[in-house]
């Protein structure tokens, strides 16, 4: 048996391969939070791309950005909120 085919297996015993643009995480905080990393308010992904972080001002983010993104989550994926108060 190739690497190839025992990789194949695994994936399909596992789950479909993810398709591009879904997302594993969505964290959504507060501007000016420890965990905002002196992002700007918005949307910023990381490198590889399967990383949401939703930087927001106010209460809570805009209701409209985090159904996009949560509608992107794999079935696995997580979604974190931390709201501010």
């Amino acid at each position: 048996m190739t690497v190839r085919s025992q990789v194949d297996r695994l994936r399909w015993s596992v789950g479909s391969p993810q398709s591009s643009g879904e997302l594993d995480l969505v964290v959504a905080v507060p501007v000016g939070s420890g965990t905002a990393d002196h992002l700007p308010p918005g949307v910023h992904l990381n490198a590889d791309g399967r990383v949401a972080t939703v930087v927001f001002e106010g209460a809570r983010p805009g209701p409209a950005v985090l159904e996009e993104l949560v509608a992107r989550l794999t079935l696995h994926g997580l979604r974190v909120l931390s709201q501010v108060g």
